[in-house]
């Protein structure tokens, strides 16, 4: 297993989750937390199920994102 460290900047202030997903879209990590500025870092803790690939998803109120990761 391995752990992410997961960035991100925006103007958004509140509740959000960060969920990290197979390429299957089955999630293998997630957790609701708050982003109290504009940057927000986490680290995820060992994370068994992450291959050469993931999914990065992080969700607000009203918004979406989703990011592939591809690990060399």
């Amino acid at each position: 297993g391995e752990s992410l460290l997961v960035t991100l900047e925006n103007d958004f202030i509140g509740q959000i989750e960060v969920a990290i997903l197979n390429l299957d879209g089955r999630v293998i990590y997630s957790i609701l937390t708050q982003k109290t500025g504009r940057r927000f870092h986490l680290t995820t803790p060992t994370i068994q199920g992450i291959s050469s690939a993931c999914i990065v998803r992080i969700s607000d109120e009203q918004n979406v994102l989703s990011k592939l990761i591809l690990k060399l």
